[in-house]
């Protein structure tokens, strides 16, 4: 399943969410924190009815032998059971750990940022190599 889950995401899950979530936040103004739950809850919006489809084609058409007249009738009872379970899922325990993990690899394996004023400490414009004070900031 997690093949599954692969390919539908990146085919089109993430895009239609990111597309869908495009539409409702304004990126300038909204706060970071919405828009993050809003693009998760998006794609939510997305990837449960494909993976659901993707499920009941699997394990109950293929796997269980229904008759495929039954799809729609079993997709939607298993859309609604995954439904809650897969936006509680994303919003409070994968989103969160996968943020987590994703801020922890990029900080460790982010080079130093090199810096063109060497010595200079620009903020006091204190020059730390010989402790000269080169400019004060409040005169004019």
């Amino acid at each position: 399943m997690w093949v599954l889950v692969f390919i539908f995401s990146n085919l089109w899950g993430n895009r239609l969410g990111h597309r869908i979530a495009g539409k409702i936040i304004c990126p300038e103004t909204d706060n970071p924190f919405f828009i993050t739950l809003i693009v998760s809850g998006c794609t939510v919006l997305v990837m449960c009815p494909t993976m659901s489809l993707a499920a009941t084609i699997l394990f109950n058409i293929i796997l269980g032998h229904a008759p495929v007249s039954q799809l729609p009738a079993i997709w939607a009872g298993t859309l609604l059971k995954n439904f809650p379970m897969a936006l509680l899922w994303n919003l409070f325990a994968a989103g969160p750990l996968t943020r987590l993990l994703f801020r922890a690899i990029i900080k460790i394996r982010r080079p130093a940022p090199v810096s063109s004023t060497a010595g200079l400490d620009i903020e006091n414009m204190v020059d730390k190599n010989n402790c000269d004070v080169i400019m004060s900031l409040d005169s004019k």
